[in-house]
This record gives structure tokens, C-alpha cells and sequence, in this order.
């Protein structure tokens, strides 16, 4: 068996997350969507049958889950047969549901990868301090290390443990907690200051278990490029040039 992942999705009354599986290939594909808590519980499952070059959509909001807390946020798994798993593609969509504050993000499906692979990401200059997702793909906790420098050469650093399961959200360039940003507030509008252009970096600290990656930032006031106001944050191997998420 073969799994994808979706770091992150959010849905509440400002935002809704539709998660689009693609089944490209010349034969039926049977898959199980599991539906993760932030605390790294599964809170929600869903059996997809997917006919020949068919694609089929989910609205998060439309699954039924059991109670848990922070039901508005949470991680996807989709389990697929082996060999049929690379004819599989898609994606989550967060799209905004409030007519003034419009944005909609893509975050692609992942797969699932070991441990230890440092992993790069790049925010333009004009934007805020990112939100980063970071989903445990672990039986077992692990330790995170995240670096970042800024467009000031200022250095950051975080060493924190992730239990098994887990999704964390977190700042990764910043001081203090004043200068960091939730994804609510991104979300709303509230971008804060920009510290220039950013190198994020992130790996895990044993080599084991592994981890997955995603995460956003909001234009900063004044400087919207080209209309856009929030923009996903994708993170790659350095040594793989053009690697994407598949």
C-alpha cells in the first residue's frame, strides 16, 4: 500500500477545504481517506472508489467526524493500492467563504517520505513571517529542527519534539511571539511586518518516522502582488532541482 498526504486543511465558517483526488490511469482504484486531528487522533474516515480517468471532490466539512478539539483544522491521509498509487494525483483547496476577505490556496498531495531530509522553502520579500504546517507521519514521537533566515541575515532556530500523528502550526522566523502571526490572523488579514525575503528550513532530528510540510503567508499591507494576498509556502529537497510534491 502507497499513501498521500494533505498537511493541512481548514474548515469553519470562513473558510472551506475541498480536497480533489485524480485517477489518471486505465483501471479502478479503491482508496481509504482518513481524516486527522491536529492532537494526532483520527477523527474521520471515507472509502472513495475512483473509475478509470475519473477525479472525484470531497468537502471537508461534509464528513462526518467524531468530536474532538480544534474540529476546524486537521490533516489528510489517502491509502492506495501500491501499484496503481503513481497514477494518482490531486489536491486540497482552501478557498475563502467571506465575499470581502477573497483567497484560495492549492496544496498539492504529498507523498510520504523518511526522515531526516532536510527539507527548503522560500518567501518573497513581500510577505509576511510564514504559518508552517508540520504533520507527523510517525507511530512514534520525534524531534523537529526548524532554521530560518531573514532578509536581514538574522538566524532563527526551534528544536521541538512532535508526537506521533500530530500536527503543529508555528512560526519559524520569528524572536518573539509578538512578531508571529496564527493562521486565523493571516487568514483575516492581519499580516504584521515583513522581515524581508526568508529561507525556511526544516528536517527531523533522528532520521526516522518522517514528516510532511506546508504552509502560507499573507501580502504584506500595502504591497498585494498582483492581487493576490495569500500564497502557499512549498517546501522541496535542495538536492533535487524542481522537485515538486510528487
Amino acid at each position: 500500500m502507497a499513501t498521500l498526504v494533505v498537511p493541512l486543511y481548514i474548515t469553519n465558517a470562513q473558510c472551506t477545504s475541498l480536497l480533489t483526488i485524480v485517477n489518471t490511469g486505465s483501471a479502478p482504484i479503491d482508496a481509504v481517506v482518513t481524516f486527522w486531528g491536529l492532537e494526532g487522533a483520527a477523527v474521520g474516515a471515507k472509502a472513495l472508489s475512483l473509475a478509470p480517468r475519473s477525479s472525484t471532490t470531497v468537502d471537508v466539512g461534509d464528513v462526518e467526524m467524531v468530536e474532538h478539539r480544534f474540529p476546524a483544522l486537521g490533516s489528510i491521509s489517502i491509502l492506495l493500492p501500491s501499484p496503481r498509487a503513481d497514477v494518482v494525483e490531486g489536491y486540497l483547496t482552501i478557498t475563502s467563504r467571506e465575499p470581502g476577505n477573497p483567497f484560495s490556496v492549492r496544496e498539492s498531495l504529498q507523498t510520504t517520505t523518511s526522515g531526516g531530509r532536510l527539507r527548503v522553502a522560500s518567501v518573497p520579500d513581500t510577505f509576511s513571517v510564514p504559518v508552517i504546517a508540520v504533520h507527523s507521519l510517525s507511530d512514534s514521537p520525534q524531534t523537529i529542527l526548524l532554521g530560518c533566515t531573514d532578509g536581514r541575515g538574522q538566524r532563527y532556530e526551534t528544536r521541538t519534539a512532535l508526537p506521533a500523528h500530530t500536527t503543529f502550526l508555528l512560526n519559524v522566523c520569528i524572536a518573539r511571539r509578538t512578531e508571529g502571526r496564527t493562521y486565523d490572523q493571516l487568514l483575516r488579514g492581519d499580516a504584521g511586518l515583513s522581515k524581508g525575503a526568508m529561507r525556511v528550513e526544516v528536517k527531523t532530528e533522528d532520521g526516522q518516522g518522517g514528516i510532511s510540510l506546508w504552509g502560507f503567508v499573507r501580502s504584506v499591507a500595502g504591497k498585494p502582488p498582483k492581487g493576490h494576498f495569500v500564497e502557499t509556502v512549498d517546501f522541496s529537497d535542495p538536492r533535487v532541482p524542481g522537485e515538486a510534491h510528487r
